[in-house]
Parts: structure tokens; C-alpha cells; sequence
């Protein structure tokens, strides 16, 4: 066991636990959300309805996006970092997963 294997285990377990964390914080999040819409604001169906669309509460959908596209990040970025290491570190041969990596990226803040 060298020391690019422990180093590549290292940015692996680094990597899942930052996705954990940003899931966690997710959840909680929506769990207070939901708490606020269901038990405070929810009197019938259509005013819970309407408080969940309209969205009451604006920095919960800058942080809970924030988040998401985190977690996006971390993962595209640990997979793009495994194929860098599986093609030989060969910028050639990594083009193709990259490419679709900023793609990806650009398309989910369009």
C-alpha cells in the first residue's frame, strides 16, 4: 500500500463526508420548514398549500439551493478526480469526463 492509495482513500472519505454534511444540513432545513408550513401556517389545505408555493421564507431557498449544488460539486468533484487517477493522470484520455463535468455545472445554474 503506497502512498497514492492512501492519499486517494483520503479524498474519497474527506469527499463523503463533506456530502454527509451537506445532506445533513439539507435535512434540518427542510425539517424546520416543514415544521413552520404544517404546524404554524397550516389551518386548511389550501393555506398550507399556498404557504408551501409561495415560499414564505426566501433564505431557505438560497441556502437549501446553495447546498444542493454543494453537494453536486463534492460528488462530480471526487468523480472527476477518480477518473483523473484511472486514466493514467493523462489530460488527454480525462478531457471527456471533464467536459461533461463543466456541462453539467453550466447547466444547473441555467
Amino acid at each position: 500500500m503506497g502512498r497514492s492509495q492512501s492519499s486517494g482513500s483520503l479524498v474519497v472519505n474527506v469527499g463523503l463526508t463533506m456530502l454527509y454534511g451537506t445532506l445533513a444540513v439539507q435535512t434540518v432545513i427542510q425539517w424546520l420548514y416543514m415544521n413552520q408550513v404544517f404546524c404554524r401556517g397550516g389551518s386548511s389545505r389550501a393555506s398550507t398549500f399556498v404557504l408551501w408555493v409561495t415560499n414564505s421564507v426566501p433564505w431557505i431557498t438560497v441556502v437549501s439551493g446553495a447546498m444542493e449544488n454543494l453537494g453536486y460539486l463534492i460528488a462530480d468533484g471526487v468523480i472527476v478526480w477518480r477518473c483523473f487517477h484511472a486514466c493514467g493522470g493523462k489530460i488527454i484520455q480525462f478531457s471527456l469526463p471533464m467536459t461533461f463535468f463543466v456541462i453539467e455545472f453550466g447547466e444547473s445554474k441555467g
